[in-house]
């Protein structure tokens, strides 16, 4: 097993491989072409969650309002059944 060496001599045996400025000659070949497909993807992703934001709005609309109707005939129900009790009681 080979002796433990501290973390300045590891950095000092890794090769130099600083990213180079421009035409891609250093290591980073095509980097301009990754992040313009990064950047269209994400563009598409932003697009996706807006859509879903809105069905999302469009459900709690539909939801709210189902609920509201619902509410409405229970009241309305209460009503009919506390006056069918009334006039039953008075007979």
């Amino acid at each position: 097993m080979p002796d433990p060496i501290s973390l300045d001599e590891f950095r000092n045996r890794l090769p130099e491989r600083a990213l180079q400025p421009g035409g891609g000659d250093g290591t980073s070949d095509g980097m301009e072409a990754r992040v313009a497909a990064l950047e269209a993807h994400f563009e598409h992703i932003r697009d996706d969650v807006r859509d879903i934001k809105g069905d999302i709005r469009l459900i709690l609309g539909v939801l709210g309002s189902g609920f509201l109707v619902l509410a409405g005939m229970m009241i309305a129900g209460y009503l009919r059944l506390s006056d069918a009790i009334a006039i039953l009681a008075h007979h």
